[in-house]
């Protein structure tokens, strides 16, 4: 009986909770850049690229994109949070939006944000006989994807690189554990892993972006 209600109160929660709400705000946590480069960079706000159907709140479930749960709009979210970064640990000299005679024009495109958290098929398969959830089912996953590509102009106009970052990762719950709680924080991990890369890249091409 006490397993049955365990069973009972973890699907009233997840249905519960579904009808609730996370706060979820974009993020970069990465180390000061190895390399300053020398320039000071006009940003504008990234094209958002991703569909509806990214940004969808899965049923039963939690979407980081969802209205609900991102406050913003998610081109402006992601700009000042990649603005932050390269300011923060001193990717360029200077980055901002309101840059006046900038050396380089940054801008570029949200290929794929989603960071989602809902019940696997296993949970609709099971659930007439959810008794079987007690000995550790994965009955949620999280799915989380982001791709973010950055182009870089002269002030001339001339485009000077292209780059992509790409990150993704998904893992399985069973009843013992609330994936969707650290929701957030690990969509801002592969973020911050898509970003990474992309200054990897970028101080590749410093002697380039220096001239």
């Amino acid at each position: 009986m006490k397993t049955k209600n365990l069973i009972l109160i973890s699907v009233c929660t997840l249905f519960i909770s579904s009808c609730a709400t996370i706060s979820y705000v974009p993020k970069i946590t990465l180390d000061v850049s190895p390399q300053t480069i020398k320039k000071s960079v006009k940003v504008e706000n990234l094209i958002d690229k991703t569909t509806s159907e990214q940004k969808k709140k899965p049923v039963s479930g939690y979407s980081v994109t969802d209205s609900e749960s991102l406050a913003g709009d998610l081109s402006v979210e992601i700009t000042n949070a990649i603005i932050e970064d390269f300011n923060t640990n001193s990717v360029f000299s200077r980055i901002s939006k309101g840059v006046d005679d900038p050396d380089l024009i940054l801008k570029g495109e949200i290929t794929n944000f989603s960071g989602k958290y809902k019940p696997t098929a296993a949970f609709w398969i099971t659930l007439p006989i959810d008794i079987i959830w007690f000995f550790g089912i994965p009955i949620f996953k999280d799915e989380v994807d982001i791709e973010i590509k950055l182009l870089i102009y002269r002030n001339t106009g001339e485009l000077i690189g292209q780059y992509n970052g790409k990150s993704s990762d998904t893992k399985l719950y069973s009843i013992y554990k609330n994936g969707a709680l650290g929701l957030p924080a690990k969509t801002n991990k592969i973020f911050s892993s898509a970003i990474k890369e992309i200054r990897e890249k970028i101080l590749q091409d410093a002697n380039r972006l220096n001239n």
